[in-house]
């Protein structure tokens, strides 16, 4: 068979320019298929098969209208059936066959005679095969494309004597790039994404035995990424979509929705057993059993058929890059491998794979041109790196065997060292840099042009000076071709070249050690040679032969900068400036009389000056404005004496006719920067100033302001202008309030607080306006911020009025209005009352600066209560709130007809318009308060009376054929939610399904009850929504009631005297609840979905030994936070079931590891006794009480651990999170754990076993037949933590992350987006509960109390601040001010403790949306009021602590201590059902829970803090922040502050109150005498517990023995040159000890080199500058010099093996010529790693 041609074109001229879409590529001669068969008597079959060169085009357009075309839209009617039928399933009743019949049909196809079986020989060639991604089909001759192409060779020959068939697969060259379309283009650009890969199957196959082996390699795979392939990729998918969307034909019909009608919905109707899956259960016993002999002799048949199978995968190695960059040359920025092997055995029976990998990724530091680790490699013991390796092992069930049970699959992942990632400021901003990069590419904009470069050499040069420079060649560097000096003119580029090529660049991605790209700079100017080292992005000072008039030395500034990859070294001046104003201004140099131009400065721009002009005599600069009429500045800026952040403004006169000053005011603002110049510390000042405007002056408030004074003008809301003030000019406004005119006069103050009350003031003298205004320079410019401290809103549709001592009116619909200051401090407290106007009195006082806690207020009135809900939330500017009021009770109409709500006892009807929310207004005092509803179109249906002050969701019957309306209340403490939904079918409680043959009598208890007959269902509503919510239900003598809120199933008996058993099951079909009762113990348990038939399908385990996230500031060249998940200490388990083990109580892990350690040193095999068991540790068992003997294990959990399993209808989770913890790395911090696990106290954890920090429990059933998933069990464990975070931390994070995250000030677009929040109605705020996602039914889900120890200092150095010479942001301004306008300060935190309480679900319906957004208001509510009470004190209404979560039965406590509560794995909760133990849930855990959740406390930290005496503090947090060594130390320090604390509680009642009248006179002696008598108690228990804790510290425990968390590891080394390589532990420890070595000393002069250890108390240090014994003291625990020396007094050491000998150049006299030394021998381990480094050392230091 042969064909000649297969082509496809696009006919539509219009569309496209490209019409060929497939075709050969060859010459029109060649065949484009061309396949022979043949045959043989054995049936042996031989197939050839070759195709020429092809392509096919695939054009996004076109793809698109095919996809259009082939879909075809629905009408309005089909949706709407398919809606409805939604909710019932419809599985035909043929979905389970039963089992005979398939096993009868297997056995019939094995008679009849054997065929033959024959050979199979293939031969098949495909070459060049292309496949085309083009991007735009109208313009074939320019655009891009991305092609794909390879060649596929496959051959299989048998071998007819040894019965192989050896096959080959081949596909070669497969290739992936981007180029043009045209074919001869094609050469101009090509970008290869995935580079020419070769993928070969070799596979052996044995037809006689049975056997497969098969090999798959792969060569290297190297993919790359760059902004060019994913903007072709993302302008491709626009196309296709398109050409792809339907038209919508969108006619919007404003019919009225007609109210739907549901006649005769609760009659009985006739079962239709063919809609129903459960009725259709196998019931096929007998015909099993008779083919069970079959069976046996097939099996034995089967088992010998199946040989052994091989597989194995052989990869290169798979490498990812991410490039960006701009045209021709593409920089490689992050760089991922892998190696991955795998092994594959007897797919056809049990399938086993094992397969690994392991990987490495980093990423380019462009500043310093080397590559950095992201993904760690792994240090092993020897102290070499190795990959991170992840392994991965994978079982199946066996096929052979039908009594293998195990899972479907079963996988296991696995990784037995901890994965280290690090994150340095420069992958920060790399990252920040490639996510613009790539977001711009996926909107497909065009990269903003920088400017170009010329050239392609790395290092391009720029003289900015105003000297003439020449650039000379060096050992490193080429300037010309010839070697001559080049001349660089001010303002040319000129290319530089790298003499020596760089390696292979591909293998330095990895390597451990890197070399930065560095060459050394030759310059001639004035008359002398300067030499500079260029390389990494970075200033250097260059110092000139030539002093000024004024003394001043010249110099110049070098500076490498990164434009485009490519280095540009700039020579520039120490003087810059940037214009920020909006005019364009010359600067001036003054030389005697005459002024000299430095040079134009345009808006935007920044220039250096040039160095002649600065260093002029006085070193004077003046300012013009560019425009003539303006003079030049009258003051001048010297630089001799800028300062760091200093601000002057000069002033340009302008030529006035009538002789008044007109002039303009420029203001400046320094900014210093001081660069590093020679070895000793001494550094250069630059500086850089900041022309600004003198002040921009915003307004905002929420209506216009009229300016007077500079200059009149009309500012509108949320606007800001320029006015030309200095300090001291008069500034005048003046604005409307309540219809008065209120004044502002004041001038600029010099002294600008950062916020500051004025006081406006009438002409007619009444009470002064009180506004504040915020000064603010952070941006540069000096702003200022009129504002009132809040808005307050309206949205309760009455006319309210607020009292701030004089009363203001608030219509509904003047929203917002102000509320200034109560007075001009701002520490008072700012409280309200509101009263509704002539109906109500005025409410109780409320706090107005509790911002994000809503609360209820209430205002009395003659007939009811008004309840309103009051909310505050702030600003962007973070100075103004917004207090909203609105009505408690809100009604929302999800409906789309009209309604009328009204309440019980009352004739008037609220009207709630369809799809809206209203607000009403109660008139019953009670708790309880009770409406009913109807629609407005039946106003004779009313529905039932309902409660609105609990939360439930129930359908409420109303008479007629509308059925009635789900109504569903959710009450909390802020607010109460009525939602009104239509009914659809599934609201109604439940429908009973009565499959027996005697009728089924249901209904409410205490209320009329129905009857349904044999074979009938029929629906049930409530017949009271007021009462109990029971339904009773009788057949025959059996009598049972039940909630219906849970699935259940039981089996009942019709006559007492017939032991014969029904069955019933309550269950779910979508919504509806179902109970059907049936003879058929089969179809219930269908119907229950049981839990015998669910087996599990698959299984997979993941666990990780641990993840750790190093976060390094790699510019100031430290590690700020080091975060750890990492594994559990030692556990103790006992098996419980085969192969599933649980832990031991803690007090028997102790004991039993005592026995362990002792068995170790002294083994024998005896029973031993232990806490009332025997155990015998060489053999494992534990003889527990009555001789049961059970194997117990000891191991350790892995830091994360999770379970996942799945059968047909469930999905269960298991996941814990052993231990977490984060480390603060910086030198002097207060708090070493951020983050650490507060292990509870040790009475109450002996009894218990140790919980993981995390755990979370989930098991899910998707019912095949119902649409809604069910969340049977959910449960999280959170146990106690702590997080202790200190100023020093902040900042220095804050310096990590500044330039990364844009921050802009605050403006009009942000003033309208907060208006935008005053102007929202109350049909917003109720519609963010309705959600079109589908519900999920959550029987039973709890979120554990979270427990958080909270501590804050304000001290803790970040280290060098000083020298960056940049200045700190303490604090962010907003936060400062925020606190500032609340009058409180933020002081030092020590130890508060938040509890918040467990979120509990029981029995609901959730959707996804409203469920998130529970769970995150319950708990940030209770955290934001526990901090307004415990952080900031201040009053808040409403309880701190619990929470309301039904009005009728007001607060509850629902808090426990996180390590009591109990969490089951989805296995034993599983098993606990099927066994019917449904007494396990239900009130055991949340009794328990209540029981002991009030027993709360904690020891320790709680005593100290109650000795009010700071000093005792500090000195003890100072003692326990220094870990003993050893077990002597620790109980020598343990001791001296058991002493310490009894000495200062005695001398406290003395000292005390003395010192207390010093401080503070009469008042404060009682005060001290209270302390002291107060610390007499406790001081001495404090010591006690800290000496208690301290000795246990010091013996290493087993696991749940709490002990303070230690370091995670020291601090990563970086050394001067600040480039980041892998972590070495080592390392890391040797330069702990030389920072800690006489007290931090030797780290302030040296640089460290490495270190050795000779002992544990004695480690040589080798530094840059000398070599050092140092030694651990043995009391103290503190590292002092013993001995060391200078390399510049010692000759060079020599090498012996095992240690060093050092000889000094003088010997070192002794006392009276007694011991003098030559020198010393130091042996040290691993010392051929040590010599080269200390050779390095003593040449560097010697030589220089």
């Amino acid at each position: 068979m042969s064909l000649d041609a297969f082509t496809m074109d696009d006919e539509r001229k219009d569309k496209t320019k490209i019409s060929k879409l497939m075709d050969k590529k060859g010459s029109k001669d060649d065949r484009f298929l061309d396949m022979s068969f043949n045959q043989d008597a054995e049936a042996n079959k031989q197939i050839r098969l070759k195709m020429t060169a092809f392509f096919i085009c695939l054009c996004p357009e076109f793809l698109g209208c095919l996809t259009r075309f082939f879909n075809v839209p629905q009408s309005e009617e089909q949706l709407e059936k398919e809606a409805v039928s939604s909710n019932v399933p419809t599985k035909a009743v043929t979905a389970a066959p039963s089992a005979s019949s398939t096993s009868t049909a297997g056995n019939k196809t094995s008679a009849g005679p054997p065929q033959p079986v024959g050979t199979l020989a293939i031969d098949c060639d495909m070459h060049g095969v292309e496949v085309i991604l083009v991007e735009d089909s109208m313009h074939p001759e320019s655009t891009q494309a991305l092609i794909l192409s390879f060649n596929v060779t496959a051959a299989s020959h048998p071998n007819e004597q040894t019965k192989d068939t050896k096959m080959n697969v081949a596909v070669e060259n497969l290739t992936i790039f981007s180029s043009f379309y045209q074919t001869n283009r094609r050469n101009e650009v090509t970008y290869q994404v995935l580079t020419p890969v070769r993928i070969e199957a070799l596979v052996n196959m044995n037809t006689e035995r049975k056997t497969t082996e098969a090999v798959l390699k792969m060569s290297a795979m190297d993919i790359k990424m760059s902004p060019s392939i994913i903007r072709l990729l993302s302008a491709v998918s626009a196309e296709f979509s398109k050409s792809s969307a339907t038209g919508e034909t969108s006619s919007v019909s404003q019919k009225i929705v007609k109210l739907r009608k549901w006649p005769n919905y609760f009659d009985s109707k006739p079962i239709d057993h063919r809609k129903y899956w459960f009725f259709a259960a196998p019931i096929a016993q007998e015909a099993v059993e008779a083919e069970e002999d079959v069976t046996q002799e097939e099996k034995s048949r089967t088992d010998s058929m199946i040989g052994k199978e091989n597989a194995k995968v052989d990869i290169e190695r798979i490498s990812f890059t991410l490039e960006a960059g701009t045209g021709a040359i593409p920089v490689p920025l992050i760089f991922l491998d892998m190696l991955i092997n795998a092994e594959a055995h007897d797919w056809s029976s049990a399938m086993r794979v094992s397969s690994g990998i392991s990987l490495q990724m980093s990423y380019y530091n462009e500043s310093v041109s080397v590559w950095e680790p992201v993904i760690e490699p792994v240090e092993n013991e020897k102290g070499e790196y190795e990959r991170w390796k992840l392994a991965m092992t994978m079982k199946s069930r066996n096929k052979q065997d039908s009594s293998d049970t195990s899972p479907q699959t079963e996988v296991k992942i696995e990784a037995d060292k901890m994965l280290n990632v690090t994150v340095t400021k420069s992958l920060l901003s790399l990252l920040n840099k490639l996510s613009e990069v790539f977001a711009t590419a996926a909107k497909q904009i065009t990269p903003t042009q920088t400017r170009h470069l010329p050239g392609i050499s790395p290092f391009v040069v720029l003289n900015e000076t105003g000297i003439a420079v020449k650039v000379l060649d060096t050992e490193t560097i080429r300037v010309s071709e010839n070697g001559e000096a080049v001349d660089a003119t001010h303002g040319d580029f000129i290319d530089v070249f790298l003499k020596n090529k760089k390696s292979n660049i591909e293998d330095r991605r990895l390597s451990i050690e890197q070399e930065e790209v560095t060459g050394d700079l030759k310059f001639e100017l004035a008359d002398t040679v300067r030499e500079t080292k260029i390389g990494r992005a970075e200033k250097r000072i260059i110092h000139l032969p030539k002093v000024s008039e004024g003394g001043h030395k010249w110099l110049i500034v070098a500076e490498t900068t990164i434009e485009n990859n490519r280095r540009l070294v700039t020579l520039n001046s120490h003087v810059k400036f940037t214009n920020h104003l909006s005019y364009a201004v010359e600067i001036y140099s003054k030389r005697d009389t005459t002024l000299d131009l430095f040079g134009t400065l345009e808006h935007g721009e920044t220039i250096p000056l040039a160095v002649p002009l600065l260093f002029s005599p006085s070193g004077d600069i003046y300012l013009k404005p560019v425009d003539d009429k303006y003079e030049v500045s009258f003051e001048s800026l010297c630089w001799y004496n800028f300062e760091h952040n200093r601000r002057q403004a000069v002033r340009c006169e302008a030529d006035s006719t009538d002789g008044s000053f007109s002039g303009i005011y420029i203001d400046s603002v320094v900014h210093e920067e001081k660069i590093p110049d020679g070895a000793d510390d001494q550094t250069i000042s630059i500086y850089h100033v900041h022309l600004y405007p003198p002040l921009e002056f915003h307004n905002n408030l929420p209506f216009d302001i009229n300016i007077e004074l500079p200059e009149q003008k009309v500012l509108s809301a949320g606007t800001s202008t320029i006015l030309n003030v200095v300090a001291g000019s008069p500034v005048k406004a003046w604005l409307n309030y309540l219809g008065e005119k209120y004044v502002l006069e004041m001038p600029v103050p010099e002294v600008k607080k950062d916020v500051e009350v004025v006081a406006l003031n009438t002409e007619t003298g009444s009470d002064e306006l009180l506004l504040g205004l915020h000064w603010t320079s952070e941006y540069g410019d000096q702003k200022v911020y009129l504002y009132a401290p809040f808005w307050l809103v309206n949205n309760t549709e009455k006319m309210l009025r607020h009292v701030n001592d004089d009363a203001v009116q608030h219509a509904p619909n003047e929203n917002p209005i102000i509320l200034p200051f109560p007075a001009v401090d701002l520490s008072k407290k700012k409280k309200a009352r509101v009263r509704i106007e002539n109906e109500s009195e005025w409410s109780d006082e409320f706090p107005l600066d509790t911002v994000g806690n809503a609360a209820r207020i209430t205002c009395k009135g003659a007939h009811n209560d008004f309840d309103l809900t009051v909310d505050i939330k702030l600003c962007q500017s973070g100075l103004t709130k917004i207090v909203t009021f609105a009505p408690f009770y809100l009604v929302s109409n999800l409906s789309k007809n009209p309604m009328e709500i009204r309440e019980e006892g009352q004739k008037k009807w609220v009207d709630v318009p369809a799809e809206t929310c209203v607000g009403i207004w109660p008139e019953e005092r009670k708790k309880r308060k009770l409406m009913c509803v109807r629609y407005k179109e039946e106003p004779d249906a009313e529905s039932l009376l309902f409660p609105i002050t609990e939360n439930y969701e129930t359908l409420c019957h109303m008479d007629g054929d509308s059925i009635g309306v789900e109504v569903s209340v959710s009450t909390g403490e802020s607010s109460v939610a009525i939602h009104l939904s239509p009914f659809t079918p599934g609201m109604c409680p439940v429908q009973v399904m009565n499959n027996l043959t005697v009728p089924v009598t249901f209904g409410q208890k205490g209320h009329k009850k129905t009857s349904v007959a044999p074979n009938e269902l029929a629906h049930f509503s409530w017949a009271s929504i007021i009462d109990a919510k029971i339904l009773e239900v009788d057949v025959g003598d059996w009598h049972f009631e039940d909630k219906l809120d849970q699935n259940r199933f039981g089996d009942l008996q019709v006559d007492k005297n017939v032991r014969r058993f029904c069955y019933y099951s309550n269950f779910l079909i979508g919504r509806q609840r179902v109970l059907l009762f049936t003879p058929d113990v089969d179809i219930a348990k269908a119907a229950y979905g049981s839990w015998e038939t669910d087996i599990v399908d698959m299984q997979a385990e993941i666990s990780l030994q641990g993840f750790g996230l190093s976060v390094v500031d790699n510019i100031v060249g430290r590690e700020i936070i080091y975060m750890a998940i990492s594994s559990s200490d030692i556990l103790w388990e006992e098996e419980i079931k085969k192969g599933r083990f649980k832990p031991l109580a803690v007090k028997y892990m102790q004991a039993l590891e005592e026995k362990y350690q002792a068995h170790l040193i002294t083994p024998n095999d005896d029973y031993e006794s232990i806490e009332g068991f025997e155990v015998n540790v060489n053999r494992m068992i534990l003889k527990k009480k009555k001789g049961k003997e059970v194997r117990i294990r000891r191991i350790f959990e892995q830091g994360l651990w999770a379970s996942y399993g799945k059968s047909a209808q469930r999905t269960r989770l298991h996941a814990k999170i052993n231990h977490i913890q984060v480390d603060n790395q910086l030198d002097a911090c207060i708090f070493p754990r951020v983050l650490s696990v507060v292990p509870p106290p040790k009475s109450v954890i002996v009894d218990n076993t140790p919980k993981p920090f995390i755990e979370l429990s989930l098991l899910q059933r998707q019912p095949e037949f119902s649409s809604i998933a069910e969340i049977e069990y959910a449960h999280v464990l959170i146990q106690e933590f702590a997080v202790q975070v200190d100023q020093g931390l902040i900042n220095a994070l804050l310096l990590l992350i500044s330039g990364e995250v844009a921050r802009k000030p605050y403006g009009k677009e942000m003033f309208d987006e907060d208006i935008k929040i005053c102007h929202v109605t109350l049909s917003e705020t109720a519609s963010t509960y309705r959600s079109q996602r589908p519900k999920s039914f959550y029987n039973d889900l709890h979120i554990s109390p979270i427990m958080m120890h909270l501590s804050f200092s304000q001290g803790g150095t970040s280290g060098d601040a000083a020298a960056s010479g940049a200045s700190m942001p303490i604090q962010s301004e907003m936060i400062n001010v925020l606190l500032r306008s609340v009058g409180v300060t933020l002081t030092e935190l020590q130890d508060v403790v938040f509890k918040l309480a467990y979120f509990e679900r029981k029995c609901v319906f959730y959707s996804p949306e409203q469920l998130n957004g529970e769970i995150v208001s319950h708990y940030a509510k209770q955290f934001i009021k526990q901090v307004y009470v415990l952080v900031l004190g201040l009053d808040i209404i409403g309880n701190p602590f619990g929470l309301v979560r039904d009005l009728s039965a007001g607060v509850e406590d629902l808090f426990y201590q996180p390590f009591q509560g109990a969490i089951q794995g989805p296995e034993e909760f599983a098993a606990g059902v099927a066994l019917g133990v449904q007494s396990m849930f239900g009130h055991a855990v949340g009794g328990a829970a209540g029981a002991v959740g009030r027993i709360t406390g904690t020891v320790g930290k709680g005593v100290a803090a109650l000795t009010f005496d700071d000093d005792y503090m500090k000195k003890r947090q100072e003692d326990l922040n220094r870990k003993p060594q050893s077990f002597g130390e620790g109980m020598a320090r343990g001791l001296k502050g058991l002493g310490m604390g009894v000495v200062g509680g005695i001398t406290g009642v003395v000292t005390k109150p003395i010192e207390g009248a010093k401080q503070e006179g009469g008042f404060g002696f009682v005060k001290g005498v209270g302390k002291g008598l107060i610390g007499v108690v406790t001081r001495p228990v404090s010591g006690v517990v800290d000496f208690a804790s301290g000795t246990m510290n010091s013996v290493r425990a087993v696991a749940g023995t709490n002990r303070e968390a230690g370091p995670l590891r020291p601090p990563r080394v970086l050394r001067a040159d600040k480039i980041v390589r892998p972590y070495s532990s080592s390392d890391a420890y040797g330069f702990k000890v030389f920072k800690d070595t006489d007290r931090g000393e030797l780290a302030e002069t040296d640089e460290f080199v490495t270190y050795a250890s000779i002992s544990d108390k004695i480690v040589l240090i080798i530094t840059d500058r000398r070599i050092i014994l140092s030694k651990r003291t043995d009391m103290m625990g503190v590292w002092q010099t013993e001995w060391g020396t200078e390399y510049c007094k010692i000759k060079e050491p020599e090498f012996i093996p095992n240690g060093v000998k050092i000889l000094l150049k003088e010997k070192k006299k002794g006392f009276l010529g007694i011991g003098s030394s030559e020198g010393k021998i130091i042996t040290f381990q691993n010392a051929e790693k040590i010599h080269p480094k200390l050779a390095a050392a003593y040449k560097k230091a010697t030589l220089a």
